[in-house]
């Protein structure tokens, strides 16, 4: 906001410039006029953000939800939004706007009315005017010596575009506490914590803490936990903003609003152009400083000492955008061979399935939201200058064709999408010949998609298999070192494994590792990982049995709802709700019911349905030897013996994937 000496002397300046032009070239009177309509728009407009800015909250703000908080420098979106109007506007567009909201009409998805929930206690959500309650009997969310049930306000609101997630208030502390229930946007289905996320147990058996000590960090902009080790809920919370907003990536703005509360200042450097040195603009930074921008959330990391988290508690996070994130906290680099140090050590032996929850052996990444490590791993970073704004945007381009929402599905750039997102630093492959004598594949196919063969969907997060960051070429020697499908046999799933080692020795010279498993010989990658892989390859393959590129590649028609149909009654029910969406996208399947959250015995019923049809449907077959690989015999049955035999062999460790 403009101070009274700032703002008379530009007002007054301007005034005497336009003063002085009117009299040198004796103006018309219609013109001096003009001259001081323009003036006084000017100087009664010189910050109309400010108003905003300095708005107080006629609503005493809840003393058992995070305080919203102006502090260290931080002025919030709202001083942003008057000189960067379309900016802003696309911000409130993106899904990083919305990780965190105060419950309202328009945030709340969840039909809060006429519904019972049941998972080991009883849940009501419902409305009281305006507000957002759950009642329940659920001694967990008792304060001692509380009679149940009890109710409770909502508190937060976190997620909009998969799934959303529930926060309630707590009497005495702004550590809120978690709804056991998931609202599952695409299904318009609430479901239990466990059902939406990677696991076969219960995680979190109570609220906990976890917005205030884990989610903060990446939901909030310069989030306080303010709490004790020793007792977390006495917790005082402050966020300058919830959700990702400007200053979480271009760091706090008073400076930069200070200075720019000087009309003449703002217009001249928005005519000279050039940077402004009192904001960070990640699109300046050198690529490491970049990456490290969005590796503040997007990277497997940790605050690494009690130190650093008793000062991240008190007084936020030191890093500012610029900085370097390393010298701020501990990234996790889970490459083998990486020289072990306290953090891990500590870590592992408090949390023993710390690495594999969160990466493939080989230190590539396995969940989503967790790409820093394998863009900063990759040979295209450490050649030149990619970093994530290589193809992302994060504010939408006035002259992007498409809407908003598709737009904000993934913030890519409107060019790449395609393979012309690599063709800048892989110019030779620009023709199509070219890129087919490279890829063997025709260039208007999915196969000759750069994004396919070298960011493959190895990646789990949100129900849904997701691009790896780490860009590699297709290799089996990988795969059987690491578990980690390869791109080839992702599009090709009625392939072996030794078919994709012939071929890339064929075409590309990789050399062709030992199969000691003769499955891998005989039997289609598809069916294989689906029988017997664990259930994070389960999720993956149920995701790409689905996949139009897949089905396109692999023919699918004739040989997955066999496949799918043991996929929906699997152990996990991620696992069910991927193969029943993959289930549905088939022809003549499109409508097919099945409850993923059923008893056993009716989801057991229901597959044997669902086989008994396949097996009466008549569809036409194809080549006997392809079926043998897809485990379908001659006279188009289900190789029953086959199929029991690797279900013996089924991975059944434990999995989980920390999203």
């Amino acid at each position: 906001m403009l101070s009274m000496p700032d703002s008379l002397l530009t007002s007054l300046a301007l005034g005497a410039v336009l003063a002085t032009t009117a009299w040198l070239y004796d103006l018309s009177r219609l013109s001096r006029a003009m001259f001081v309509a323009l003036w006084l728009a000017v100087v009664v407009g010189l910050d109309v953000s400010d108003l905003e800015a300095s708005r107080i909250a006629s609503v005493e703000p809840s003393a058992s939800r995070p305080l919203l908080e102006r502090t260290d420098g931080y002025v919030t979106s709202q001083a942003c939004q008057s000189c960067h109007p379309s900016q802003h506007a696309s911000w409130e567009q993106s899904y990083h706007s919305k990780m965190t909201a105060l419950p309202s009409e328009e945030t709340v998805l969840a039909p809060f009315e006429d519904t019972v929930l049941s998972y080991r206690y009883s849940y009501f959500p419902h409305r009281r005017g305006d507000e957002f309650w759950i009642s329940t009997d659920d001694p967990t969310w008792a304060e001692p010596g509380e009679a149940l049930p009890v109710s409770r306000r909502v508190a937060l609101v976190t997620g909009s575009h998969h799934q959303q997630l529930y926060w309630f208030e707590r009497p005495g502390t702004r550590a809120v506490g978690r709804f056991h229930y998931f609202y599952r946007i695409p299904e318009q289905r609430w479901v239990p914590f466990k059902s939406a996320v990677l696991s076969k147990q219960d995680m979190f058996d109570d609220p906990g803490e976890f917005w205030t000590t884990v989610c903060i960090r990446c939901h909030s902009t310069h989030g306080k936990p303010r709490f004790e080790p020793e007792n977390i809920r006495d917790a005082d919370t402050r966020v300058a903003e919830l959700g990702i907003a400007c200053e979480s990536c271009h760091g706090p703005g008073l400076e930069h609003t200070e200075a720019n509360r000087n009309t003449l200042r703002r217009y001249l450097r928005y005519l000279l152009g050039g940077p402004d040195d009192t904001i960070v603009n990640p699109a300046r930074l050198s690529a490491d400083r970049s990456l490290d921008v969005c590796g503040q959330c997007h990277a497997v990391q940790s605050l690494g000492s009690s130190a650093r988290i008793r000062q991240w508690s008190r007084n936020g996070m030191p890093y500012r955008p610029g900085d370097d994130i390393a010298k701020t906290r501990h990234i996790v680099d889970a490459r083998p061979g990486v020289p072990n140090n306290r953090f891990r050590d500590r870590t592992l032996r408090r949390d023993p399935h710390f690495l594999e929850d969160r990466f493939w052996p080989d230190g590539v990444p396995n969940v989503s939201g967790r790409e820093y490590q394998g863009v900063k791993t990759s040979p295209c970073y450490a050649s030149g200058e990619f970093t994530c704004l290589s193809c992302h945007v994060m504010h939408r381009p006035s002259d992007d064709p498409r809407p908003p929402l598709e737009w904000a599905n993934d913030q890519l750039a409107a060019d790449r999408r395609g393979n012309d997102a690599c063709l800048g630093c892989h110019p030779e492959f620009a023709e199509p010949a070219a890129i087919e004598a490279h890829s063997h594949h025709a260039s208007d196919s999915p196969g000759s998609s750069c994004y396919n063969c070298h960011m493959a969907n190895t990646a789990y997060g949100l129900l849904n298999a997701t691009r790896s960051h780490f860009i590699e070429n297709p290799d089996t020697a990988t795969q059987l070192a690491t578990g980690r499908p390869n791109a080839c046999n992702l599009c090709h799933l009625d392939q072996t494994l030794s078919w994709t080692a012939h071929k890339l020795e064929e075409w590309y010279g990789t050399p062709q590792p030992e199969f000691p498993d003769p499955e891998h010989q005989r039997t289609a990658e598809g069916p294989l990982q689906a029988l017997r892989g664990d259930a994070g390859q389960r999720a993956l393959l149920a995701f790409h049995l689905g996949w139009e590129p897949a089905q396109q590649a692999s023919g699918v028609d004739d040989w997955a709802v066999p496949v799918l149909g043991e996929l929906v009654n699997d152990p996990y029910e991620a696992v069910r709700v991927i193969a029943h969406r993959s289930l549905a996208t088939l022809p003549g399947y499109e409508d097919i019911e099945f409850d993923y959250l059923a008893p056993r015995e009716e989801r057991r019923q229901a597959r044997a349905e669902l086989l008994d049809s396949w097996a009466r449907s008549g569809a036409e077959r194809s080549s006997p030897a392809r079926l043998a690989r897809v485990l379908i015999d001659d006279e188009g049955r289900r190789m029953q013996a086959r199929v029991a035999q690797l279900l013996d062999q089924r991975d059944t460790r434990r999995v989980f994937r920390a999203e």
